[in-house]
């Protein structure tokens, strides 16, 4: 799905590669808190953020602003929901 997203858009192969490191990287640090019942909610919140706005920033390197709100929509939900995620006093992107 991801070489599929990412050969529309004419991106060289590495950029597929990187995308799936990058998802590959962060998806199971995004698990892990979820199941840190050590943390409260609002913790957890806090760091999947962070952890998401990170995988956020290196995606949009590779792939482009236009393009990375593309990819949240067909193959990047779980980095949207975690965006989503933001803690009261932390406002969402």
């Amino acid at each position: 799905e991801t070489r599929a997203f990412t050969a529309s858009l004419n991106l060289p192969p590495q950029a597929t590669t990187e995308v799936i490191f990058v998802q590959q990287e962060f998806s199971p640090k995004l698990s892990a808190l979820d199941r840190d019942r050590d943390l409260t909610a609002n913790e957890r919140d806090a760091r999947a953020y962070a952890l998401a706005k990170d995988a956020r920033d290196r995606l949009m390197r590779v792939l482009g602003p236009e393009n990375f709100e593309a990819y949240k929509r067909r193959g990047g939900a779980w980095l949207g929901s975690a965006l989503n995620r933001a803690p009261p006093s932390t406002p969402a992107p």
